[in-house]
Parts: C-alpha cells; structure tokens; sequence
C-alpha cells in the first residue's frame, strides 16, 4: 500500500525524475513585510537562487546593487559584494539570532542565510523527506478552499537547517502541495503558513512558481494582511552538474 509521502512525490513528478538532477536555478522576485521590519527591503526583490538538491549547498546572486552574493553550506555562510567585493564570513550563522526580538533588525548577512536555507527547504520537497532521518507520518485531513486536503506531519533532522523541527505540509485531490505550516525558531517562532499556486511543470517536475507567506492564527486560518513573504519564480529550470 502507498503512503501519502509516496502518492505526493509521484503527483510532483517521481523520485526517479528527481534523482536524474543534483542542481536547481531559480530567478526569483522577492518581497514582503518580514523584510521591512528587518530594515531590509528590496535587498533580495531580484536575482537568482541556485543549489544542489541533494545536499544543503546554496547561493543567491542579486542582480540589483550592491549586487551581493552569497554562499551558504552549514556551518558557514559568505557575502561578497560583485565578482571582487570584500569577502564577509558568518561561521555558524544560526547563532547570530540568539536573543534576538522579531522587531530586531538584521545585519548583511542574515537575510541570506535565512533565504539560503528556506528555499533550499521549499524547492526541495517532497522530494527531500526521503533523505536519512526524516521522519513522516499523516495527520486527520483538512477541509479548505471547497477541497479535503491530506496533511503530512515532516519531522527534520538535525543536521539539516530549516524553520523549526516539525512542519505540516498540505495536498490537494492531485497530490499537490496546497499549504506548509511552520514557526521559524529565529524569528521567534512565529506561527506561518505558506501557501502556493501557479504549478508548472519543468523538467518533469510539478514546482509552485508563486508563494505567499502570511501570519497563521491559533485556529489555523491566516491573516491576509500583511503578505508576510511573497516569493515568484520567474524562470526555473533543473541540471546535473
């Protein structure tokens, strides 16, 4: 018998189509609320995410001044600004947010981290639960939007970098992903829900082109204003390095 996890990576195109690539480049437009309250708006409103989508290995290149780019693979992230900026280096990075207020604004190299490892943990799933040490398990189905929606509860692992440790991800009757519910640890754990539309289908792989972020009340609808994160992929596409 087929679990959901198996039903969900089928309908988002197989683990065999996903193992025949390790690399993934997204040009994205960036925006949202989080970013002004963290006094850094527009900082990554265009450029190009690119990561292997085995491992966590990513980067981000803006292509609007200062033209930063990063790198990030734990336990380390740099930040150079152009092809020969200075080379600004954060070694743990996670720890910078320690103590931290959600009214606290970030340095240069915050954001980044943030972004590397929440898109990694987006454009990577379903796909990334089948990796060592996640744990799933299916929860009472959702009613939402005129759909029953299948909940599958992911467990991370320690040694991969994301929100918060347990998250709830969201499929429609087609196996899609409707919905992620989570509470990043370093933004005081918030309570978020992200939901996605636009699917394309590139590389044979089913991936949203367009997510919204928004604050999730105690009984699990969400506050519409503001758009806490808004995320479009403008070009998309899959490789083997």
């Amino acid at each position: 018998m087929s679990t959901l996890l198996d039903e969900v990576i089928a309908a988002h195109g197989g683990i065999d189509q996903w193992n025949n690539f390790d690399h993934i480049k997204a040009h994205l437009k960036v925006a949202g609320h989080i970013w002004e309250i963290k006094g850094k708006a527009g900082l990554l409103s265009d450029g190009f995410f690119e990561a292997n989508t085995h491992k966590q290995l990513s980067g981000y290149c803006s292509l609007l001044p200062p033209y930063l780019i990063s790198t990030w693979s734990p336990p380390r992230l740099t930040l150079k600004k152009g092809d020969n900026g200075r080379k600004e280096v954060l070694l743990n990075p996670r720890r910078s947010f320690d103590g931290e207020k959600l009214e606290t604004q970030w340095n240069d190299l915050q954001p980044h981290y943030f972004s590397n490892y929440a898109w990694w943990t987006y454009f990577t799933a379903p796909f990334n639960f089948t990796l060592p040490g996640y744990t799933t398990r299916e929860l009472d189905p959702w009613q939402q939007a005129g759909e029953t929606w299948r909940r599958l509860e992911v467990t991370f692992p320690d040694y991969i970098e994301t929100h918060n440790a347990v998250q709830i991800f969201y499929y429609g009757p087609d196996g899609l992903l409707r919905r992620h519910d989570y509470a990043p640890d370093i933004l005081q754990s918030v309570p978020s829900s992200q939901y996605v539309s636009d699917f394309k289908q590139v590389d044979g792989l089913m991936v949203p082109f367009t997510r919204r972020i928004y604050l999730r009340n105690a009984d699990g609808s969400f506050n519409l204003d503001p758009v806490m994160v808004s995320i479009d992929v403008l070009e998309l596409e899959f490789s083997k390095k």
